[in-house]
């Protein structure tokens, strides 16, 4: 059976990514965003293609 972790807290990631790792399973980590400022750090949105030199 594979292992689902499902988290939104900063605070939880680690903590379930060090579940998943020592499970020997695969696994799924979902990590829900949030998508709006202030919480991105930033007010930009969407897609930036910035080129390359």
């Amino acid at each position: 059976m594979n292992n689902l972790y499902r988290e939104d807290l900063k605070e939880e990631i680690i903590p379930a990514l060090e579940r998943a790792s020592n499970s020997g399973k695969p696994n799924v980590l979902e990590i829900e965003v949030q998508r709006q400022y202030p919480y991105t750090g930033s007010p930009a949105v969407g897609w930036w293609d910035v080129p390359k030199p």
